[in-house]
């Protein structure tokens, strides 16, 4: 029998295979598929906020807000004004001028809830320089990381559940923060009108108030702790009803009345404060009585014992001359 070379046989058989394979591949749809999809994101997905470029501002929509740029109040007009819940307001660095005759620089204009307005520096505003408080009850409120400076209101100010932390008020032609029922963390006080701090209801951690034109801090029914109080030109603390006044340093109020603590009301805790260098250590008012004073350091102050001793007779202490602690008397005031 006449052999085949497989050599003649194979172009045979690759051609079968090849055309079985173009006639598998040509069974699928000849239509084209459609137009290709957007691969990148849009503007609102890479900054998901709403830009503020100028002023006035009026924001009605809940949502992220954010400064481009330095903005310039009118007169006659507030700079940014809030009038619905959920806004997160960042300055992004940047500072809200007012001119003559404008309003407040930042304003919730009603009860309003879940508002944040944070990082930037509002300055110069015939009114207020921040103010959630007087246009209703806003709730949870935080401002935080904010410059308040030379305005002829009050610099912040917070209604209950509000937290006000890292936060500078400064040179403002009324009280530097004022308060009813909120949280201050590291905030400063400073050469502001009247007080650096007036709160009711109100809690003071680590914060500073100094060089204020009346008292540093105004408490009543407040807490106020670990905070320096210094150089204010009238008194370092004044002390309403039911105060836990602790662990805090006042000091260098030599002017007139210059009282470390002036005492007005009653049931306040007043205890392991460092009265340093004032005129009056303490002074109680005819009406502080009830207050438990204790474990104070009375140092430098020419009239601590006599104010304490002669003015104070309701309240549990003994500072009318220099004393060492005792088992029979371990709460005692020290003065020097």
């Amino acid at each position: 029998m006449k052999k085949t070379s497989f050599f003649k046989v194979l172009p045979a058989i690759c051609g079968s295979f090849l055309l079985s394979s173009i006639l598998v591949l040509a069974q699928g749809s000849l239509t084209p598929p459609g137009a290709p999809a957007p691969t990148m994101k849009t503007l609102s997905q890479i900054e998901p906020r709403t830009p503020i470029s100028s002023l006035p501002f009026l924001i009605t929509t809940p949502g992220s807000y954010y400064l481009t740029t330095n903005v310039t109040g009118t007169s006659g007009n507030n700079g940014i004004v809030i009038t619905t819940n959920d806004v997160h307001l960042d300055l992004n660095g940047f500072t809200l001028y007012g001119v003559t005759g404008s309003g407040t620089g930042i304003l919730v204009n009603n009860s309003y809830t879940n508002i944040t307005i944070c990082n930037g520096t509002v300055k110069l505003w015939n009114g207020s320089g921040v103010d959630a408080y007087s246009y209703g009850y806003p709730r949870n409120v935080l401002l935080e990381r904010l410059t308040v400076s030379d305005c002829l209101g009050s610099g912040v100010l917070a209604e209950a559940q509000a937290i006000v932390r890292d936060c500078l008020s400064l040179n403002n032609g009324n009280h530097g923060f004022l308060s009813d029922g909120a949280m201050f963390i590291n905030c400063v006080a400073r050469n502001n009108a009247i007080y650096g701090f007036s709160l009711t209801h109100s809690t003071l951690h680590s914060c500073m108030a100094s060089f204020n034109g009346q008292y540093g801090i105004y408490a009543d029914d407040t807490t106020v702790m670990d905070c320096d109080v210094l150089n204010n030109t009238n008194s370092g603390v004044f002390v309403g009803n039911s105060c836990h006044i602790v662990n805090n340093r006042i000091a260098n109020h030599t002017g007139n009345p210059g009282d470390g603590l002036y005492v007005s009301g009653r049931y306040s805790v007043i205890a392991n404060n460092s009265v340093l260098n004032n005129t009056y250590g303490i002074y109680c008012y005819s009406t502080g009585t009830n207050d438990v004073i204790v474990q104070n350091k009375f140092i430098g102050n020419p009239y601590t014992s006599t104010s304490i001793y002669d003015i104070c007779p309701m309240s549990y202490l003994n500072a009318s001359t220099a004393q060492n602690a005792t088992n029979a008397n371990a709460w005692i005031n020290f003065v020097w």
